[in-house]
């Protein structure tokens, strides 16, 4: 499966379970397990506007999940 920006968090996390290792990275923190549940649903765009990455950070970001 290949990831986009409309992939859910949920989708991502059910078939690469390190992807969160990958998101850390790229926000560049920690993130809990309540932050994890809350963003289930949403997709990688609605992530990466929430935290304030760029759009060339969002493609950078995809790109190494679907490495």
């Amino acid at each position: 499966m290949a990831f986009t920006a409309s992939s859910t968090v949920g989708e991502v996390l059910a078939v690469k379970p390190g992807a969160i290792s990958i998101v850390e990275t790229f926000i560049g923190r920690r993130i809990t397990q309540s932050e994890i549940e809350f963003a289930q649903g949403m997709t990688l765009k609605n992530v990466a506007e929430f935290v304030g990455m760029s759009q060339e950070k969002l493609e950078e970001f995809i790109k190494e999940l679907n490495a």
